[in-house]
């Protein structure tokens, strides 16, 4: 029995910390089909499933092709596609861990960094809208990709397919030779042929999608560098710290408190933490900011779950520093806390959770 529990330490933990999830995030369960979720469904039967159509983002892997196997397994019963999706994050959560491990080399650290990114409130919309879908699945896709990357020493054709498969779910993977080559500066990876692939792949990609399908017609998406943009990053800094969006101090002073309060315990580990670790530090940041590097220039278009990506990077920089056990208990309660209440807060103010739409009819 001690053998089978060690040899599936990784999944066990994921399955723990995904149940945490399913607790926390248990009504979003019958969250119902609205806004987006009607048009997907209503794309089902009317085609090859993998057409492209004219500026509509082009995603067959988490839109076209899970609509149509969630339409088929289940109709028009959302508790279905939502436990799919379920089960795609907690799949990623595991991949979650391994990263950790690979960078941290201590299993207790690892599994803090898969905690803090689960639970994390900027990504609530994954479990209540089911159009968000195009996240989850990336999420997956990337963090195996890099996984499999950083693990195989030479030319890894599983990491490049996992990768094309996040390019055909979720246009952000563009970004991810970005990390790459993060990772190629910071470690001192000599190796650039095994990150050409990517770069080429990104690229093409990349003109497929300006000149075949087109970009999004509304001024909500269009690019602006300006000093804004320096706001907006504060914005997502926020959300990844697992502030929710919106709060304000007169109605959620609690929340605030306990934000302060795990903030707290984190700068007094980062100002006694004997072992800096600057590599992981600078590889965390880099990847933070390169996972939703363009959403930082979308201000008129701002949504925490942009962050689904990039928000490894802030929990492998948080669990990197976390080192007395006390500390790191006490850490993760007041953090599981603050998503308590911060998904509390959001239940009575955001439009996701508020929207007023009912069952989504035939099709």
């Amino acid at each position: 029995m001690k053998n089978w529990l060690k040899k599936n330490r990784v999944l066990l933990l994921a399955v723990v910390i995904g149940l945490i999830c399913a607790i926390v995030y248990r009504d979003s369960f019958f969250s119902p089909f609205f806004q987006d979720d009607k048009y997907h469904l209503s794309l089902v039967n009317q085609g090859n499933p993998l057409q492209v159509i004219k500026n509509f983002p082009y995603r067959p892997i988490s839109l076209q092709l899970f609509y149509t196997l969630g339409w088929f397994l289940f109709g028009n019963n959302v508790f279905g596609f939502h436990l799919l999706l379920f089960l795609v994050f907690v799949t990623s959560l595991v991949f979650v861990y391994k990263l950790a491990l690979h960078f941290l080399t201590n299993p207790e650290k690892s599994l803090v960094c898969t905690f803090i990114y689960a639970l994390n409130i900027s990504i609530f919309a994954n479990f209540y809208w089911v159009a968000v879908s195009y996240f989850v699945f990336a999420a997956l896709f990337l963090f195996s990709s890099f996984y499999f990357y950083v693990q195989l020493k030479k030319f890894s054709l599983v990491s490049i397919v996992l990768f094309a498969l996040a390019l055909l779910s979720n246009e952000i993977a563009v970004v991810f030779p970005l990390i790459l080559l993060g990772h190629k500066i910071i470690f001192n990876d000599q190796k650039f042929r095994k990150t050409l692939p990517y770069l080429i792949m990104a690229g093409l990609f990349l003109v497929f999608r300006y000149f075949v399908v087109g970009l999004p017609k509304s001024p909500d998406y269009e690019l602006t560098v300006s000093l804004q943009s320096l706001a907006t990053l504060r914005w997502y800094i926020l959300r990844a710290s697992n502030l929710p969006e919106g709060v304000n101090r007169s109605q959620g002073l609690f929340i605030w408190l306990a934000w302060a309060l795990q903030m707290g315990i984190l700068i007094f580990s980062v100002a006694r933490s004997k072992i800096q670790r600057l590599k992981i530090v600078s590889f965390a940041v880099v990847w933070f900011l390169a996972g939703a590097l363009p959403f930082f220039f979308l201000p008129n278009h701002m949504s925490s779950y942009y962050l689904t990506i990039s928000l490894f990077g802030t929990s492998l920089l948080t669990a990197n520093y976390l080192e007395n056990r006390r500390l790191i208990f006490v850490f993760c309660l007041v953090y599981l806390a603050l998503t308590v209440f911060g998904l509390d807060y959001l239940s009575h103010t955001h439009w996701i959770i508020l929207k007023n739409t009912g069952p989504i009819g035939k099709f």
